[in-house]
This record gives C-alpha cells, structure tokens and sequence, in this order.
C-alpha cells in the first residue's frame, strides 16, 4: 500500500538525493522534468528542505542542463525555473 507523506518525510529518506540522481541518469525529459519540479518544491518549503536539497548537488546539475545545447529547450524551460 502507498502512503502518501510529507515533504519531510521525502527529505528524511534522502528523497532530494534521488531526485538529483534522476536530473543525471534519466533520459526521458519528462522524468526529468518532474525531478526539477519536485526538487524545486523542496528547496522552497523550509531552510533544512532547501539544505537538503543543496546537498544533494543539485543546483550544479540543474545548470548544466540549462546550459547543455544539446538538452532540449523544453527541458531546460521546465528546469530554468526552479533554479
């Protein structure tokens, strides 16, 4: 059964870490996507969130892929946001 919990809850079982790694290993844009959006979502709800976030190294993955000509603009227009 699926539970569904709180942010924090994502956080305490290294969810941003996850995420990241879906920025990098994932080819599907749309995962991709989704990652940065959930990331993002993260980053803002509290300080200890947005270090968590922070320490999973993503905000330098989000800046390659915005900045990586061959990502495609409709990622990098979905990631640009929460940068």
């Amino acid at each position: 059964m699926l539970t569904i919990g709180t942010i924090t809850d994502v956080v305490d079982v290294q969810g941003p870490s996850a995420l990241a790694a879906a920025l990098v290993n994932e080819d599907s844009d749309c995962v991709q996507g989704i990652a940065a959006w959930a990331l993002g979502h993260i980053g803002n709800h509290v300080a200890s969130h947005a270090t968590a976030v922070i320490q999973a190294d993503v905000l330098p993955r989000l800046l390659r892929i915005c900045s990586d000509e061959s990502v495609s603009e409709r990622l990098a227009y979905k990631v640009s946001p929460h940068l």
